[in-house]
């Protein structure tokens, strides 16, 4: 994989309270361009924050981030307002339950992009094929299942031709017959040398879609590692302890 030299995301010093709580201690991590990151570690460990504050969803207290040419600190926050060339995709799939498929993925394009509705239009269905979806344009979200649903949320990112795609935990919602589908879309896109930066507890698919694992507990990164190293080698027994209890739930 050909990755620059200079991070397309960089958080520096990031940190972030809520109220007394520190739920983000200092946060440093740099991301090549092409690189797939795999964020893990136990609930209320300050994952999902981290990735929220990374793309403007969450504001933080001190430090700064760098994502994609676009740069966010505490004196220039404004919440909610999302770099237009970075994806993300949640947990809930967040599609508008009163428009077709077509007109959720081609809203953001030209609203947002100023794109032609044909131009939009040519683009959701380059990638309604891309998460194995061609034909569904005309459906609505009620009509399609779970995985169906978050493939079209996949989609639906990928109409903005992001330079940084997100992925908050994006098969916890899913049946488990559902998330396979889900999984192979994301092992696709992997392949394809986007930025990719994925919270998740399923660690076979990191195994094969993360260049870098990240073990995050306490609002801070403890680890920070090659898959191979960090599953067959764990840098502590923290680390050792939380992989032996997914394997022990997943089984």
């Amino acid at each position: 994989m050909q990755q620059t030299s200079h991070p397309i995301v960089s958080a520096q010093n990031l940190s972030k309270r809520f109220g007394a709580a520190q739920v983000l201690a200092h946060i440093n991590l740099d991301i090549g361009q092409g690189e797939k990151i795999v964020l893990c570690g136990p609930s209320g460990s300050g994952k999902s924050t981290l990735v929220r504050a990374m793309v403007g969803l969450e504001p933080f207290q001190e430090g700064r981030v760098y994502i994609a040419g676009t740069l966010l600190e505490p004196g220039s926050f404004i919440e909610g307002v999302v770099p237009t060339n970075v994806g993300i995709v949640f947990q809930q799939f967040n599609l508008y339950p009163h428009m077709t498929v077509m007109d959720n993925l081609c809203l953001s394009p030209v609203l947002v992009q100023k794109k032609a509705r044909k131009e939009a239009q040519d683009l959701a269905r380059h990638f309604l094929a891309r998460v194995h979806m061609p034909g569904f344009e005309d459906k609505y979200p009620a009509q399609l299942s779970g995985g169906q649903q978050q493939r079209v949320a996949i989609a639906r990112s990928l109409c903005m031709q992001p330079q940084v795609m997100i992925l908050d935990e994006p098969t916890s919602a899913l049946d488990p017959e559902m998330i396979h589908e889900v999984l192979s879309v994301m092992l696709a896109m992997a392949g394809e040398g986007m930025t990719m930066v994925c919270v998740t507890h399923e660690m076979t698919f990191a195994r094969a879609f993360a260049d870098k694992m990240i073990f995050m507990d306490q609002g801070e990164i403890r680890a920070c590692a090659p898959p191979g190293e960090f599953f067959t080698h764990p840098a502590s027994d923290r680390i050792g302890h939380f992989l032996t209890a997914l394997e022990r739930d997943f089984r």
